[in-house]
């Protein structure tokens, strides 16, 4: 999670519940504020009262140990004494290891990841407090030279450029809780536990999940079921803003140019382990909804993504890992035409659900990533797309070739709530540059499974429409 150590930025609260363990009376739970600038929550089974005592003085003691390594809020650290030196000798295996895990998962995201942006970051603490705004251009050029500083790793040793300030907050939490992890794991190999700090944790056994964005009330609680020995983060908006005059610029910073993302969304990741959900959840929140999506897919992590509008998205193992919540309802196959014309454009697709009243539900498939385009799909545009300005930059992927595709539903609308309507419509709309203009509209009964053909007209194909 991008977040200090000592404050934490994120609202997304993930709470665990015990789920085949069945802790009940035996499991020993325990709390504390405070620490990291959070609270903790630890709970722990299947050893002796004496033992769960131990577990959590040990739980206490390794990341008492660990601040005094990676906070940046403690001017004895090794993290802030080579911020302030450029030069640390005989540098601890922690602190080398986070750094070259920093290294791995900016390369990993393509620089949506980045521990380099602390003299950006104090950049933009002092523009609040004097009330200016930075110079864009030179914050650009900045961001884009810090980017490609090295950071010097030879033995024990480690060298920083002058200009370098480094911030580890965006994986230092995950790389905490996967070490104390590691150590009960060893310590007490017949437990069962779950450490969480602060919305991000890891747990040793088998539980249900559940993620509140409590940003946005429409949104519903996302709950996952029998998720065994993973580690999970999330990292968002949480309202924190610079507020520079009558500029709000969000915290979360670009780590390609360095200026506040706009309108970001917020991220939830499960993994094998804390530091790369911490790290991924923080490089999600600096893309869109659509670049988050993809990327999710197509490194095979387990994401959930909320919208700057409480929308929600999940990624392919999300919905694998919790198939009990996302049972597929309906699947259509739907074509789009190979057409013997000239100057040939690939046509701007929407297919949607609304219930009878013609109220939008849930978004199956947004082709086209340009609102000039999309005004020409004229229902699409009227009752979503000139409303809701996010939809098309967080939902809109690029228009497709033709071919045959499908897409699925799992009986949720976009806001992630269940909808109990069994009379629905589903919507398919398509347009072309210099090319026609089709609709379909089709009203379905889902409490009658089956299979059917709907026919296809002028830039929309045949189709294929199953109700499970």
């Amino acid at each position: 999670m991008r977040q200090t150590l000592l404050s934490p930025t994120f609202v997304m609260l993930a709470v665990i519940f015990a789920a085949t363990l069945s802790f009940g009376s035996q499991a020993k739970d325990f709390k504390k504020d405070q620490i990291l600038g959070t609270q903790l929550s630890f709970s722990i089974k299947g050893v002796t009262q004496a033992e769960q005592g131990l577990a959590y003085q040990l739980v206490l003691e390794k990341i008492a140990y660990y601040d005094t390594v990676l906070s940046s809020y403690q001017a004895q650290s090794e993290i802030s004494q080579l911020n302030h030196k450029k030069q640390l000798e005989g540098a601890s295996q922690t602190l080398i290891e986070v750094l070259t895990a920093c290294e791995n998962y900016q390369q990993k995201t393509r620089n949506h990841f980045s521990c380099k942006l602390g003299s950006i970051t104090a950049l933009w603490q002092q523009a609040e407090q004097q009330q200016t705004l930075p110079d864009r251009i030179n914050v650009r050029k900045q961001a884009r030279q810090l980017r490609n500083k090295k950071i010097a790793i030879e033995k024990q040793n480690i060298t920083l450029s002058e200009d370098l300030l480094l911030d580890i907050n965006g994986l230092a939490k995950g790389y905490i809780i996967d070490a104390v992890y590691h150590a009960l794991a060893t310590q007490f190999p017949n437990s069962q536990f779950k450490l969480d700090i602060g919305g991000d944790g890891r747990h040793y056994g088998s539980f249900a999940l559940q993620f509140t964005n409590t940003n946005f009330p429409q949104s519903a609680q996302v709950q996952l079921a029998q998720i065994s020995n993973k580690a999970y983060a999330a990292s968002g908006m949480a309202f924190r803003n610079y507020k520079i005059k009558h500029h709000t610029k969000s915290h979360i910073l670009a780590p390609r140019d360095g200026w506040p993302i706009a309108n970001p969304i917020g991220a939830a990741v499960i993994a094998d382990t804390a530091i790369t959900a911490d790290a991924i959840a923080t490089a999600l929140t600096t893309m869109n909804g659509t670049q988050a999506l993809k990327w999710l897919n197509q490194h095979d992590f387990a994401g959930l993504l909320y919208l700057p509008d409480g929308r929600i998205r999940a990624s392919d193992k999300w919905v694998s890992l919790n198939a009990t919540s996302y049972k597929n309802k309906l699947t259509l196959t739907y074509t789009i035409p190979q057409l013997d014309v000239t100057d040939y454009e690939k046509p701007y697709v929407a297919i949607w659900l609304s219930n009878n009243a013609g109220k939008p539900l849930k978004q199956l498939a947004l082709l086209g990533d340009s609102e000039r385009w999309w005004q020409e799909n004229r229902k699409w545009w009227r009752k979503l797309g000139r409303k809701e300005p996010h939809i098309i930059a967080n939902m809109a992927h690029a228009t497709k070739r033709p071919g045959e595709y499908t897409t699925n539903w799992y009986g949720l609308d976009d806001f992630g709530n269940h909808i109990h309507d069994s009379q629905l419509v589903i919507h398919i709309e398509a347009s072309r540059e210099d090319g026609g203009h089709n609709y379909i509209r089709q009203v379905l009964d889902t409490t009658k499974p089956g299979k059917f053909a709907i026919q296809g007209k002028g830039e929309i194909g045949d189709m294929s429409l199953t109700i499970h």
